[in-house]
């Protein structure tokens, strides 16, 4: 869960209304906001700290029978290396886009084990050619799957403390904790997910607190 902002209402009749009553109440409900809040900003922190995504490197050999493997499919800013396998003769790994394209690549490795590397950013399928052995390749480009569960920003409606948590899996079932400590934790909900998403409602907690949904296998 990361940090949010808490808003507050006001009513306007043609010019401001204000009153000792008003800002108590006002005093009071930031009074809650702000416990709300710091529970939110330590549950981010601990909890709800998404993963670094991690790029994966791929290789791809060529000799005079082709490439190998002569198709492979990787996530989006994955780095392919293509190397001479060859003992004896030259190769190159030529894409088959127009020179002018932003995606084209062409590079000859000249001996074995001369190497050309190059990180894929953009989506698709990506043809390309051994100009010297008229061989053929490709590489497709898919989004990269989902790091795992994430708690988001966590809101006040009507008394409630609710927050949407992604990366669910459909079908499976999940159990919302909460820990004052996060060595001693208690279950609140199981729920299964219809969907990727979900939104948990928690009565407002009244301190520190913190909270994990996990899936059950």
């Amino acid at each position: 869960m990361r940090q949010y902002k808490a808003s507050r209402s006001r009513r306007k009749f043609g010019f401001w209304e204000f009153s000792v009553d008003a800002v108590v109440r006002q005093v009071l409900n930031r009074i809650v906001n702000i416990r709300i809040l710091l529970a939110s900003i330590l549950t981010a922190i601990l909890l709800a700290q998404p993963a670094a995504l991690q790029a994966a490197t791929h290789y791809v050999g060529v000799d005079d029978q082709g490439f190998f493997p002569d198709s492979l499919t990787i996530e989006q800013g994955d780095e392919v290396v293509w190397f001479n396998a060859d003992e004896f003769f030259s190769h190159t790994t030529t894409s088959t886009l127009q020179p002018f394209n932003p995606d084209y690549w062409h590079a000859i490795l000249v001996d074995q084990f001369d190497a050309f590397a190059k990180t894929f950013n953009n989506l698709g399928t990506f043809n390309y050619t051994d100009q010297l052995e008229s061989n053929f390749g490709s590489i497709t480009v898919v989004v990269p799957a989902p790091t795992g569960i994430t708690l988001e920003t966590p809101r006040v409606e009507a008394g409630q403390f609710l927050f949407d948590v992604t990366g669910l899996t459909a079908g499976k079932s999940h159990v919302l904790q909460t820990s004052t400590n996060l060595t001693s934790w208690t279950s609140l909900s199981t729920n299964i997910a219809t969907s990727s998403t979900m939104t948990f409602t928690n009565s407002a907690p009244t301190g520190i607190r913190f909270f994990q949904v996990y899936e059950i296998p």
